[in-house]
């Protein structure tokens, strides 16, 4: 929630200082996220009147303004067209700064030089996006005065309060004014409504019928005629820009005012474009197509709830009007509609079109089910002294038996005194009072009381109060947290160690970290489409996903079965943003569709571990020299297995289509299948535009825990030395080098102790279909040294049998 310090004070008159307020309202739990001076980041930004306007010669779209700073007058190229001759407006001069910009400096624009720049609301920092034209001031401000300076316009300050899902009330300026007339003792100051109605009645000229009530238990609205739809006053936009909402036309903004004043969110329609002069709030039937104010054709279902005329849908309830019925330049007429919405269907229908907008998002946490009349009498009133519109007689107010106010609470004083640990009196009736008092200022009625009992009815605004640690919690929170003395547990806290499934999982965390590599964590959710560009075959394993009922964006409509996806595009992010060496892992579940026969609707979840590397440019002096291929990516991975003390690990050729042909592997330990790795194939670099090469790798980490050794062995360490002999044999291209070395193994296992790989060659000087595989043996025995003469004669046995076996030869 986005507020103002000034803007603050116009409802409650407190004394803090905006660093005061920032700290007492994070000490009840109220936390700004981002404190900032309106002004804080602008720099040499003046008040100035535009008293020439002229097309620049060379480029008609631009105009050439001369504005007047008392003392002096610039001339500036602008291209907005909102402004004309008598407009004030900021001007930043040369040599001043703006957020984003260092320095302003004078340019020349086709041909013409431009010493300054008249500046937009965006251009300011007042609005998040590209304002639409510059920023129109009041016209009784002081020309050539700093912004800065400017009063109640340069001296405040901008909040970005964290609210909480529970509080829903403090969504808007009067519920946060409350908090502070709550901390401060200062009375709260809501707004005055003055309402002047003509003779005509509202309902000659609309009627309003609920169809749905369980999705609507009450709608209000009124209606005013003859108003003139205009840029809204200086005051009302500014107060729109400090609460972070573009301003739009008068009608607009004074809806989405309200709803930031009140809470209470508003909707304007043009009653000239209601047919039958009529409201209908019903379900949307099937396959009915509406078009949002996005412009975007929505295909409604039956849960989704509609404001409808007697012929078709004007607004998705709750979230966005409609193109048929939006407020437009010659709009002359208008209904103003405040509804209460059953905030659950309101939450599954922003889910399901993946919108997102101010009014939804406080319809679905839960509005005030009573606050629907003041905010629409508050909006007829602004319009009616803004503009010239005559408001009908009378107010729409349908709502449902069902809508019932808060339930009474019981409270008991001895067990606020045990939850919050300490009395907050000296004595039961010094207790009691100051309970009362903190009651009162809660707004709470009380029905019944004795000594030590209450029952109390909460406002209707706080429907996160219904029980009596609620309003306990809200006591210790108006006391005051830091008033409430610390003390040690009475008893003893006894809490469970860690399962052995997550210490194993920790250590490969650790492992892969002390590798390099950096953890990210992607979402679950990801786009179908994602197996297209893996090139996977359309009967792939991989393509058996769990899909989505409600998916929060439309494009994430099925949960991953491979974290590949996102981590390839987490590497692709890096290397946009100029990262030279990349080096992820991610631990995250996948999820697969449980079998018909197991009965069970759940999916299979499963934790993967998956990791990848690329080297874009040179890097370092000590960089440039390392080579990340497949053989660094097994290294990582031997230093993986070897901290699990997994032993007996086998690399052998592949066939995953997202995988270089040649660069293709499985890994397996004890004839189980336990991951995969490779290089990524070079469609799919190229398709996301990654130059470098990036090698791969997925463990299932199902697979790989029920083959670690929980118990420690101890072995003492070697007495003799060893002996290495390296061997480079040619050998068939489809003879895996796990089947060479197992082979190797058997011979003389009580002194071969490891066969490793360090070079495949497939060259001219080799023949078609086969490759070179060197590989060093390591000789070693426990009870002696070993002798040259013992070790040539294993090396000869090698030779025969991989020549027997494979029809390998020696490379010479």
């Amino acid at each position: 929630m986005q507020i103002s310090y000034n803007l603050l004070k116009e409802y409650v008159d407190f004394d803090f200082s905006p660093e005061e307020l920032s700290k007492h309202l994070s000490m009840r739990g109220i936390v700004s996220e981002r404190t900032r001076a309106v002004f804080g980041e602008v720099e040499g930004v003046f008040i100035g009147k535009i008293i020439e306007l002229k097309s620049l010669a060379s480029n008609s779209s631009l105009s050439i303004c001369t504005v007047d700073l008392k003392n002096k007058k610039l001339e500036v190229v602008c291209g907005a067209k909102n402004m004309k001759i008598g407009d004030f407006v900021p001007i930043v001069i040369e040599g001043g700064s703006l957020p984003g910009i260092r320095v302003v400096e004078g340019k020349e624009i086709h041909g013409f030089y431009s010493q300054g720049m008249i500046c937009s609301a965006s251009e300011l920092g007042l609005e998040k996006g590209k304002s639409s034209g510059v920023l129109i001031l009041e016209h009784n401000l002081p020309l050539g005065e700093d912004i800065k300076n400017i009063g109640e316009i340069g001296n405040d300050v901008i909040y970005d309060f964290e609210i909480f899902s529970n509080r829903p009330d403090l969504m808007s300026i009067i519920g946060l004014a409350r908090e502070i007339s709550l901390l401060s003792g200062k009375p709260l100051r809501p707004p005055e409504i003055s309402l002047k109605e003509a003779e005509e009645k509202i309902n000659d000229s609309i009627l309003v019928e609920v169809e749905a009530e369980d999705l609507c238990p009450r709608y209000a609205g009124r209606v005013i005629k003859g108003l003139k739809v205009e840029e809204s006053p200086f005051w009302l936009r500014w107060k729109l820009l400090l609460l972070g909402i573009r301003p739009i036309n008068n009608i607009v903004d004074i809806t989405n005012f309200v709803m930031m004043e009140t809470g209470q969110p508003l909707h304007a329609f043009d009653l000239n474009f209601i047919h039958g002069r009529k409201i209908i709030i019903r379900r949307a039937y099937p396959g009915e197509v509406f078009n949002t104010l996005d412009g975007v054709e929505r295909v409604l279902i039956t849960d989704n709830l509609v404001i409808a005329d007697c012929d078709r849908p004007i607004a998705l309830a709750g979230v966005m009007g409609g193109e048929n019925s939006e407020i437009k330049d010659e709009t002359k007429d208008v209904f103003l509609e405040s509804a209460y919405f059953e905030p659950i269907n309101n939450r599954r229908t922003n889910r399901y079109f993946a919108m997102r907008t101010d009014a939804s998002n406080r319809f679905e946490k839960g509005i005030d089910p009573f606050g629907q009349v003041f905010a629409v009498n508050r909006a007829a009133s602004l319009i009616t002294e803004l503009t010239s519109g005559k408001l009908l007689r009378g107010v729409i107010d349908q709502y449902s038996k069902e809508l019932r106010r808060s339930k009474p609470i019981e409270l008991y004083l001895p067990k606020v005194e045990k939850i919050m640990g300490t009395r907050i009196g000296k004595n039961d009736s010094e207790v009691k009072e100051r309970v009362l008092g903190i009651l009162a200022k809660l707004e709470c009625r009380i029905d019944e009381q004795d000594e030590h009992y209450f029952k109390i009815t909460p406002p209707s605004f706080r429907g996160d109060i219904q029980k009596d640690v609620d309003i306990i919690e809200e006591i210790a929170r108006v006391f005051g947290y830091e008033n409430i003395p610390a003390t040690l547990f009475k008893s003893t806290v006894v809490q469970e160690g860690k399962s052995e499934r997550q210490k194993v999982a920790d250590l490969i965390r650790n492992t892969l970290i002390g590798c390099g590599m950096n953890q990210i964590i992607n979402y679950s959710m990801v786009n179908p489409k994602c197996f297209d560009w893996l090139r996977l075959p359309s009967m792939h394993y991989l393509r058996e996903t769990v899909e989505l009922k409600n998916p929060l964006l439309q494009e994430q409509t099925i949960m991953r079965t491979t974290l590949i996806p996102g981590l390839l595009k987490t590497i692709q992010w890096n290397v946009n943003h100029s990262a030279e060496r990349i080096k992820l892992f991610e631990m995250g579940r996948v999820y697969f569709p449980q079998n018909q026969a197991s009965k069970v609707s759940l999916p299979l979840e499963k934790l993967m571990i998956t990791g990848g590397i690329t080297k874009i440019g040179r890097g370092n002096i000590w960089e440039k020299t390392e080579d990340w291929n497949l053989f660094y990516l097994k290294g990582i991975l031997d230093a993986l297995f070897d901290s699990l003390r997994l032993r007996d690990i086998d690399y052998i050729q592949g066939d995953m289509p997202f995988f270089q042909l040649e660069k293709n592997g499985v890994i397996k330990s004890q004839s189980n299948i336990i991951g995969i790795f490779g290089e990524l194939h070079k469609d799919i670099g190229n398709f996301l535009d990654i130059p470098g090469d990036v090698f791969i790798f997925e463990l299932d980490f199902a697979e790989l825990f029920p083959l670690l050794k929980r118990e420690i062995i101890f072995q003492p360490l070697p007495k003799y030395p060893y002996i290495h002999r390296d061997m480079a044999i040619v050998i068939s291209e489809n003879i895996d080098f796990a089947k060479i070395k197992k082979e190797i193994l058997k011979i003389r296992p009580d002194i071969i102790k490891s066969v490793e790989i360090f070079d495949i060659f497939r060259g001219k000087q080799i023949e078609a279909g086969s490759k070179s595989i060197a590989f060093t043996i390591v000789f070693q025995a426990n009870d002696r040294t070993l002798t040259d003469i013992e070790v040539d004669k294993v090396m000869e046995n090698v030779t025969i049998r991989l020549n027997t076996l494979f029809e390998a030869n020696l490379r010479r």
